[in-house]
């Protein structure tokens, strides 16, 4: 798996930039980062092996409204369990699929009822 660390929001939305040309990582908020990794993380080959994207449905306004250059505590467990959930969801998305994952993403959609035989 892909080694991949967020130390905060600037790396996340570095990432995002890298990986997304229509990123403006000049012109965004956490908001808009924790959205972008939402997105990523409802994809088929991320979420069949991590479905963490749902603890960021409840990040807090004070987070969200903030920008990636604001002076937010690092260490709070809200930051840390955020920057933790968008790392797990950035390395699933840049693996490499074999041919057992693409049967355990089949299974995995089966299993919720999206894929019917």
């Amino acid at each position: 798996m892909v080694n991949i660390r967020f130390e905060d929001f600037n790396d996340a939305a570095q990432y995002l930039a890298n990986i997304d040309d229509s990123f403006d990582i000049n012109n965004t908020t956490n908001g808009k980062i924790i959205d972008h990794f939402i997105n990523i993380g409802h994809k088929e080959e991320v979420y069949a092996f991590n479905d963490d994207v749902h603890q960021l449905d409840s990040v807090s306004d004070e987070i969200r409204n903030s920008n990636p250059q604001d002076d937010l505590d690092l260490s709070s467990n809200e930051v840390l369990n955020i920057i933790d959930v968008i790392e797990g969801i950035a390395r699933y998305n840049e693996r490499e699929l074999s041919e057992e994952d693409l049967e355990e993403i089949e299974e995995d959609q089966k299993r919720r009822g999206i894929k019917i035989e």
